[in-house]
């Protein structure tokens, strides 16, 4: 089993999908597996367990769950009953999440549930476990900022960050963009059918701020003129 995490100072160099996007002064910090049939559990812990290390201050990091549900019948009394929250305890452990408000609302001319949920890096491998199965479709992020004190601002938050693309996936540029205004990490997390990524979209001024001095330490070392990747901008650590 392969695992790594990798940092890349440009965004647009790390994803060619975003090539042509305006968002500049990103970096991406992510956190991979390569290996066919490779132990989903095992990975998550590495991430949580990488976060933690790799932030300067985990326990004053808030990570945020947006969840979308699309309606199916606006006049169903169940899909009203359960909107998002109900929905996903059917089939995920959210104990570990504090829940906050469930809107209705219209985007392209569809309804849809959206609701936002709180909880911490500890719990990331639930998190992530969720975003297994709603990685297209689920938003989160991270941030220093508990969103959660200031209520009044919590439906604005969550239909600033309820941003869909024409196949009604995460409309990732966008986010992006909206976690830069916001001083935010976006986060994402994708699977094929070899591996896995976690990643972290971060304001390239705002890393030192994040992260771990041990973190920033080797990355330094990895990107000394004799340490350095053949792609100057591409640091891999491996583990």
């Amino acid at each position: 089993m392969k695992r790594w995490k990798e940092y890349c100072e440009s965004i647009s160099n790390y994803y060619e999908w975003i090539a042509g996007k305006v968002i500049d002064n990103l970096a991406v910090i992510s956190y991979n597996i390569s290996e066919i049939n490779y132990n989903k559990e095992k990975f998550w812990e590495y991430c949580k367990n990488e976060l933690l290390n790799d932030l300067s201050m985990p326990d004053s990091i808030y990570i945020y769950l947006i969840a979308t549900e699309k309606v199916k019948n606006k006049n169903s009394k169940v899909e009203h009953y359960k909107k998002c929250w109900k929905r996903v305890s059917d089939s995920f452990d959210i104990q570990g999440f504090e829940l906050g408000l469930e809107i209705e609302h219209e985007y392209n001319g569809n309804y849809y549930y959206s609701g936002i949920a709180k909880t911490t890096v500890n719990n990331l491998e639930d998190l992530l476990k969720i975003l297994e199965f709603k990685e297209k479709k689920y938003v989160t992020f991270m941030s220093k900022r508990d969103y959660f004190q200031d209520i009044s601002d919590i439906k604005k938050l969550i239909l600033n960050y309820v941003l869909f693309d024409k196949y009604e996936d995460i409309d990732y540029p966008n986010i992006f963009y909206q976690c830069k205004n916001n001083h935010d990490i976006a986060c994402r997390y994708g699977v094929d059918s070899i591996g896995a990524e976690f990643a972290l979209i971060i304001r390239k001024d705002e890393v030192n701020a994040y992260m771990s001095n041990e973190f920033i330490s080797r990355l330094k070392k990895k990107n000394s003129p004799r340490n350095r990747e053949i792609n100057e901008e591409l640091i891999k650590f491996f583990s």
